[in-house]
């Protein structure tokens, strides 16, 4: 009958209709309101969520170029790294080209006994922003080939995960006392794409993205914003551990083609903080993670 045919194919267009919502929305307009209206609309006043802005693994890449824009957005920097040599001459590049107080605290995140005296650092601070940045890249390997895989995985878990719990519970108590902050959690576009010879850095990254989702639920009424961002490669160190050992020419020209500086990543990533629990950070990140969800 006529009718049991209209019954039949309504729901079959609403659901069509649906979906072609849901990627327009994501396709089209996610990306336009990240990458233009995000860049000239700032959600987040950054100075007006408290004084300090935290940053693990300051000293170098993304750490680095966050600690450097939250300062240029009139926040004192608490500097979190290993290195002594490179926190002084990160504290005084800061001081010397945005004029703001800066603390510095050498901290080793492969050793979890450090967060007592981290904590005794920021004890009394106004801190407005954390951002867990610090990570450690894997060898690149197939699981089997990795040598003292133990060890390794260990560390791994130390920095990339163990530290953004530990870092968190730091400083998200007082945000939510005071109903204002910012913690930004640094993922990864592999936490959920599927890669051979990289297998245990993208598991923790997938860690990341899993507690900022759940922290995130819990913390939603309480004013505290805590964002997700998941880059693709970025010229940095890290990005050399994912090269061969003794990548081509080609293959360094690929790389290079694929990334983006970490200076242009925080440009765009730091205007992004507020306006989707998570994304990419950078518009060419955001392409190449669409098409590779299309190829994987």
């Amino acid at each position: 009958m006529w009718y049991m045919d209209t019954y039949l194919t309504l729901p079959l267009l609403f659901v069509g209709l649906l979906s072609t919502f849901l990627i327009i929305k994501q396709v089209v307009w996610v990306p336009f309101k990240l990458y233009f209206i995000a860049q000239h609309v700032k959600k987040i006043q950054f100075k007006s969520l408290g004084r300090w802005a935290v940053v693990t693994g300051a000293t170098d890449g993304l750490g680095k170029e966050f600690a450097r824009a939250l300062a240029n957005r009139g926040l004192d920097i608490v500097l979190i790294s290993r290195s002594q040599e490179k926190l002084n001459a990160a504290k005084q590049e800061i001081i010397q080209d945005f004029q703001r107080t800066v603390k510095i605290i050498q901290a080793d995140f492969m050793d979890t006994d450090i967060y007592d005296r981290i904590e005794k650092e920021l004890s009394g601070m106004d801190i407005a922003v954390l951002v867990n940045n610090v990570g450690m890249a894997q060898t690149f390997s197939p699981f089997l080939g990795i040598p003292n895989i133990g060890k390794e995985a260990e560390e791994l878990l130390n920095v990339n995960c163990v530290s953004v719990i530990r870092m968190t519970k730091l400083v998200l108590p007082r945000m939510v006392e005071k109903g204002k902050g910012v913690i930004v959690n640094i993922s990864s576009c592999l936490s959920d794409i599927n890669a051979e010879n990289i297998n245990v850095y993208p598991a923790t990254k997938s860690f990341v993205s899993r507690f900022s989702k759940s922290l995130r639920k819990e913390q939603r009424s309480a004013g505290v914003t805590i964002q997700t961002l998941a880059p693709g490669m970025i010229r940095t160190k890290m990005l050399n551990s994912f090269l061969t050992p003794q990548p081509t020419e080609s293959e360094i020209a690929q790389h290079r083609q694929f990334s983006v500086l970490p200076e242009a990543y925080v440009s765009y990533a730091i205007n992004t903080i507020g306006w989707e629990d998570e994304c990419d950070g950078h518009p060419k990140h955001f392409i190449i993670r669409l098409l590779l969800k299309l190829i994987l």
